[in-house]
């Protein structure tokens, strides 16, 4: 089936709380949901709360982690939303929104939602 990413704006944990409940009652499991904040900790934090992923080794590829590791924290969450599928522009946008104390949410939408749960 395709795939198709599906990203969530939110202002805070309760809100991505919401969103993450409103997927799972649509079918979706917690496998295919990944937490992002503009800080590590924020994003661990939030992730094991809510029982999702952070986008690790396995979505990013060892060339990426190992690229990011000296690179700006901009840079790093930049390649973490490309390699979940995402433009570079589409990355810039949203890393401008991390910057702004948004949490996202990505999903990968493995053809069993439509765009909105």
């Amino acid at each position: 089936m395709n795939t198709r990413l599906i990203v969530r704006e939110c202002d805070n944990a309760v809100q991505v709380l919401n969103e993450v409940k409103a997927f799972e009652s649509s079918g979706v499991q917690s496998d295919d949901m990944y937490v992002l904040a503009h800080e590590k900790g924020r994003t661990n934090e939030i992730a094991s709360q809510l029982g999702v992923n952070t986008i690790g080794l396995k979505e990013e590829g060892i060339g990426t982690a190992l690229k990011s590791f000296f690179e700006s924290t901009g840079n790093t969450l930049r390649n973490k939303m490309q390699e979940m599928g995402l433009s570079k522009e589409e990355a810039d946008v949203y890393e401008m929104k991390l910057d702004r104390g948004k949490i996202l949410l990505f999903v990968e939408n493995h053809g069993t939602i439509g765009s909105t749960p």
